[in-house]
């Protein structure tokens, strides 16, 4: 009779067992139908390589943008909107924003409109956001045709324009992509320096803000405090920001299981779970630890930080990688620096990425730079201004 209910408890517990692996899994098999038509998740190549179809897609959201966009400029009076721009503020300049604009030369018979939705957002946030920073913004049109960049004349009846006009050196047919866009680039810069702010913030026409972008840039610099930096990097490709074999992504991805192993042992305590299920308190751990490390990395690392953009408290500064220049903020007093470092540069004939440039400038000065995680900018230009071939739609989904 003993051996009887014994061995009925021991069926008993094994059917339990089995139920919960087999929630479990059902659990995780969910997660992945849902995750592969998330862009940037591990899942989402493996089912979707039509290329074209995700790039109509990307040209369909592109699309919308711009109707809203240009609906927005077309709302507000002209010249209501440049003298917005040129009143006095009370004090010094905090940020200048310029946007580095050029006329992208490509097979598409439409226009982008990159431009016209960067300017959008960043005119918008700049008339109503909630910081104590003084902030003005302003065109660098780098287009040596200006009258061909159809774009940036019809964005500045809205926000005030400069233009660069090309020297006999740029003239010279032997200048490359990559050094007209380093000459461009220190053209602008300078002339954001002229309006003395303390910080000068570099946007590529082709990089749409955060709304709460300046409220995370005042955390940010308050965060540095007195120490001296070369920039803030506040865009990076988030194809790289994924899981992988680096220490500091790893302990990421142990974190978050080590979270959920503890939430695990909570549920079962609270839901009465171990009266069921009587095995030890490590293997119900193990089991939430691997639970959430696997849920967690088929969601991917990219979209989970995009529930911690939603808050500037949630944002956190890396060491700078050297790629990438969308959107970068500089203190007034690096500039000069650093127009002199590119100057030189371009007399040596460098035809080095101006990304890897502002890299060496960093290590020749001894200066840190900081990237800004997660982004306050989304990169928009699936089709660059480098006459690059078209970059993977994915990213830009």
């Amino acid at each position: 009779m003993m051996l009887r209910v014994k061995h009925h408890c021991c069926r008993k517990l094994s059917t339990y067992t089995l139920f919960l692996i087999t929630l479990y899994l059902s659990a995780i098999a969910l997660v992945a139908f849902v995750c592969k038509d998330i862009p940037l998740s591990p899942l989402f190549k493996e089912f979707h390589r039509d290329t074209n179809k995700l790039s109509q897609q990307v040209s369909d959201s592109n699309t919308l943008r711009l109707e809203e966009a240009t609906q927005y400029f077309k709302s507000r009076r002209p010249a209501d909107s440049i003298k917005h721009y040129k009143r006095e503020f009370k004090g010094q300049v905090d940020i200048v924003i310029a946007i580095v604009t050029v006329k992208r030369k490509s097979r598409q018979t439409f226009s982008t409109g990159y431009l016209i939705q960067t300017s959008a957002a960043l005119d918008k946030i700049v008339r109503t956001h909630n910081t104590s920073f003084n902030v003005t913004l302003f065109i660098c049109n780098t287009e040596t045709k200006d009258s061909d960049h159809s774009e940036a004349n019809f964005v500045s009846a809205y926000i005030p324009m400069v233009t660069k006009h090309s020297d006999q050196s740029e003239r010279n047919a032997n200048v490359t992509v990559l050094q007209k866009e380093t000459k461009d680039y220190i053209y602008c810069l300078s002339t954001a320096r002229m309006l003395t702010p303390r910080y000068i913030l570099m946007v590529e026409d082709d990089s749409v803000p955060n709304e709460n972008f300046l409220e995370v840039i005042q955390q940010s610099l308050t965060q540095i405090g007195e120490r001296k930096f070369a920039f803030l990097k506040l865009f990076y490709p988030p194809k790289w920001q994924g899981f992988a074999l680096e220490i500091s992504r790893v302990l990421e991805l142990l974190c978050f299981g080590a979270i959920g192993g503890s939430f695990f042992l909570v549920f079962h305590h609270t839901c009465q779970l171990h009266r069921h299920w009587k095995r030890s308190l490590y293997v119900q751990y193990i089991v939430g630890f691997l639970f959430t490390v696997t849920v967690i990395y088929l969601i991917g690392r990219q979209n989970i930080m995009t529930f911690r953009s939603r808050s500037r408290h949630f944002h956190s500064l890396h060491p700078s990688p050297a790629c990438c220049t969308p959107a970068m903020l500089y203190p007034l007093e690096t500039v000069p620096t650093l127009v002199d470092f590119l100057n030189n540069s371009q007399q040596l004939d460098s035809d080095v990425g101006l990304d890897l440039q502002i890299n060496e400038f960093t290590q020749t000065f001894d200066l840190p730079g900081y990237q800004i995680e997660p982004n306050l900018f989304r990169h928009i230009g699936m089709i660059s201004s480098l006459s690059k071939p078209i970059k993977h739609p994915e990213e830009f989904l």
